[in-house]
């Protein structure tokens, strides 16, 4: 059985860790390396569970892939998941870092459909707090339309649709 991956880190400020810290989400999409086991994959765009009833202020946010030259890597190239609050962020000068670019500004045909035969993966969020310490897992599950909001004691989740290119 292919058991699909999953990261966990644990926190000891519960106060600075909210379910919509998006930066620490993509602090572990970079400690999985799902762009780089996903190639195609541009972005991680903020979803809603089939049953969730509440809106998210943060409904318009994205993990981007971020491509830069860096040649203390092996390869000479670094990626990255890097925070997009909202797309006129992107036209700000100062968002682009010199030396990277964002694969998704080039994408022409779009949709979190069949790649490659493998559907692709959601990505799910979860924060948890465990008395002094904040447990974070992201975890890559399996495609499903319909995924109801899961129900723990002390966590909340959020979920992220992978957006593909079909180049």
């Amino acid at each position: 059985m292919f058991l699909l991956p999953e990261l966990k880190a644990k926190q000891g400020d519960v106060k600075n860790i909210t379910i919509w810290n998006l930066e620490s989400v993509a602090e572990l999409i970079d400690g999985l390396e799902l762009f780089k086991k996903y190639p195609r994959t541009l972005y991680y765009s903020s979803t809603m569970y089939a049953d969730d009833t509440n809106t998210s202020e943060f409904v318009y946010d994205h993990l981007i892939k971020e491509v830069c030259n860096n040649p203390s890597y092996p390869d000479g190239v670094s990626v990255n998941a890097r925070v997009l609050h909202n797309q006129s962020a992107s036209k700000d000068p100062s968002f682009k870092r010199d030396g990277c670019e964002y694969p998704y500004r080039k994408l022409t045909g779009w949709g979190a459909m069949q790649v490659g035969g493998d559907l692709p993966k959601l990505i799910e969020y979860k924060v948890c707090k465990k008395q002094c310490t904040c447990e974070r897992t992201l975890s890559v599950i399996p495609y499903e339309k319909y995924r109801k909001f899961p129900v723990e004691a002390g966590c909340s989740f959020a979920l992220f649709d992978p957006v593909y290119s079909s180049a």
